[in-house]
């Protein structure tokens, strides 16, 4: 029994592991200033964007006060 939880463990661990590859894979940039990295860097704006994760900044004090914020 115990040799068969210990296996499970390795194999959950394999998967978790196996997961973070596949992300860390789709996730790779291409040749920056490419054509195929232009359609990336497009696709992953407008992925942010539908998520709703964008700052609107509508004036110089707006501007500003965000920059600020990341201090």
């Amino acid at each position: 029994m115990q040799t068969q939880n210990q296996i499970l463990t390795i194999l959950n661990k394999i998967q978790k592991d196996l997961a973070e590859v596949k992300r860390k894979v789709d996730d790779l940039e291409p040749v920056y200033g490419s054509d195929a990295w232009w359609k990336w860097s497009d696709k992953r704006a407008m992925d942010d964007i539908k998520k709703g994760c964008y700052t609107t900044i509508r004036s110089k004090k707006e501007l500003s006060e965000y920059m600020d914020s990341l201090k």
